[in-house]
């Protein structure tokens, strides 16, 4: 079977599939405010609604665009080109794309009178009114015979996979019309109707030949954009006047100058996949991603992966392997959140992946975005989000990535930035002096509250540092990042430990853990946490919620202790 596009109606309407419906956010306990920096691009690709940044436009040649109407047109280099979507009632901007079609169909793709085309008991014409409106821009095959053909030698060529694609209609009679990539070895058939309708079949062969039979003599049908692909198993957007289909890239520049300083900012869109070429959203500092940039990236399996470039250097390059695949022909909802040096990637509404390390990416170097790669995109929008900062910081106690992972997928990432600075091993002191390099670079200025959630003191106090020491150790620790920046500091109380450690003994150290969690508010926080109440925490020798250690929770645990700490938190 050819696959066949949605038909156009008698205007030249087609029929397109609503776009997909996204669940939404939960912000209940916490709606951040929203301030839009950039419309919708829903009718115009002129100029942002609001703000002064430039809005540009790149791509190699003119392209092809689907207009409410239904005909065709093309787009210069320096318009972005589009799809009218009749469901949504708007524009789904084309991202760019770069499909080579073969030189010896250039100029032949509309008009098969011209050479190159062999028919065989049928009679071409250039008379027919093409897809984008021209009168005798297209042409009509008439079969003087049965099973007339019209074929087009592409000469040779390495195997591979290869398309044919064309629109047709019916304009007399009710006989069979095939297709071929094949020079007729093997015929496909469509179905034809009155209006014109875009077909398109696919192998893997070497040597292409396309074309076009008519079963009974008489019959005759109407022919426009006829262009074979190397490399393409899917429809693309038809080139009408010759067989490149270079797509475009649609570019916003400048926009960290027009920002209020400090919030977090988020990307959003809705990308229609075509899936014969990776696609591609970048965050960069307007001058090139291989300095400082961010980008999310899907191959042609659909599967999303993410990098991340600090001047010239790759720090991050993983694949996000609990992100939706992306489909062909399917909508998905893209968010890239970033602030305070974290990136959020959000698909679908869900967070499927962060680049959180201070030293990675600052907010305000990252001043163009950039969507690359096959398919169509809706609401673009760039955003302000004044929603809640929060960082841990403390020992390996907090530092567990199950434990942060749970608290991410706890957290709207909308309302929240949640960035993890445990390290293992770290003492009161230690924490304090990574205070310049690990949390005050993490203060976001506009953000609706900045909050540092501290969980520390379990090391120092095994250690033999007495709960009073241990108390004015953290007193200076809470001042110092008070002092750099208006933090607020939450504090989560020290869990019981057992014996698996040196320097004193679980009797010991139970008595100066109390002492020390009842401190902790006159040492300067702000509001504590005691994790007492979750009865497994108070059994440091259960293998099920204790490391062998019994010292550290377990997975178990952690899926008893994050709900509290988010709770806490909002």
């Amino acid at each position: 079977m050819p696959a066949v596009l949605p038909a156009l109606r008698p205007a030249l309407q087609p029929a397109l599939q609503p776009a997909t419906a996204f669940r939404k956010r939960n912000t209940a306990a916490f709606a951040p405010a929203i301030t839009t920096l950039f419309g919708s691009l829903l009718s115009s690709y002129s100029a942002p609604e609001t703000g002064t940044a430039t809005l540009s436009h790149t791509r190699d040649f003119v392209s092809s665009q689907l207009e409410s109407t239904g005909l065709y047109t093309e787009a210069a280099h320096t318009v972005a080109a589009y799809t009218w979507d009749a469901a949504l009632g708007r524009k789904r901007y084309k991202s760019s794309s770069y499909v080579q079609g073969y030189a010896a169909l250039f100029g032949k793709t509309r008009d098969l009178t011209q050479a190159g085309w062999t028919h065989t008991n049928i009679t071409p014409a250039k008379n027919q009114t093409g897809i984008d409106g021209t009168a005798n821009a297209a042409s009509s095959l008439t079969a003087t015979a049965a099973n007339g053909t019209t074929i087009f030698d592409l000469g040779t060529l390495g195997s591979g996979v290869k398309s044919f694609q064309l629109f047709a209609k019916r304009l007399t009679g009710t006989g069979a019309v095939e297709i071929t990539l094949d020079g007729g070895s093997t015929w496909t058939a469509i179905t034809l109707t009155a209006s014109w309708q875009q077909f398109y079949i696919t192998a893997t062969l070497a040597n292409p030949d396309i074309g076009i039979r008519l079963t009974t003599s008489g019959d005759a049908v109407a022919v426009d954009a006829c262009n074979a692909y190397p490399t393409v198993a899917t429809a693309v957007m038809p080139f009408i006047n010759f067989p490149d289909v270079r797509n475009s890239s649609l570019r916003f520049s400048s926009i960290s100058p027009t920002l209020p300083p400090g919030p977090r900012y988020m990307a959003s869109l809705t990308i229609r996949h075509r899936m014969n070429i990776q696609g591609q959203l970048t965050l960069d500092n307007g001058t090139s991603v291989s300095q400082d940039g961010i980008r999310a990236i899907h191959g042609t399996d659909g599967k999303w992966s993410v990098a991340s470039w600090r001047g010239s250097v790759i720090q991050t390059n993983a694949g996000l392997t609990g992100a939706p695949v992306a489909l062909d022909g399917v909508d998905q909802k893209i968010d890239m959140i970033w602030g305070g040096g974290q990136v959020d990637f959000v698909i679908d509404g869900a967070l499927v992946g962060t680049v959180d390390s201070v030293n990675k990416q600052d907010p305000n170097t990252l001043s163009r975005i950039i969507i690359d790669g096959g398919g169509e995109c809706t609401d673009l929008k760039v955003q302000t989000l004044a929603s809640r900062n929060v960082i841990i910081a403390g020992d390996s106690i907090p530092a567990n990535a199950y434990l942060s992972t749970l608290m991410r997928a706890g957290l709207d990432p909308y309302a929240y930035r949640w960035a993890n600075r445990g390290v293992g091993g770290n003492l009161i002191t230690d924490v304090t002096a990574r205070i310049s390099t690990d949390i005050t670079p993490a203060f976001i200025t506009g953000a609706d509250k900045n909050r540092v959630l501290l969980w520390i003191g379990t090391n120092s106090l095994a250690a033999n540092v007495s709960a009073a020491t241990a108390l004015t150790q953290l007193a200076t620790l809470i001042s110092t990042i008070k002092g750099a920046a208006a933090w607020e500091v939450y504090m989560v109380e020290v869990l019981r430990r057992g014996d698996g450690f040196t320097g004193t003994n679980a009797a010991s150290f139970e008595a100066q853990r109390l002492i020390y969690n009842a401190g902790l508010i006159a040492a300067g926080a702000d509001k504590v946490l005691s994790l007492d109440s979750i009865p497994q925490t108070l059994d440091f020798n259960n293998t099920t919620y204790f490391d062998s250690f019994k010292i550290h929770p377990t997975n178990a645990l952690n899926d008893l202790i994050a709900p509290k700490i988010i709770s806490f938190i909002k």
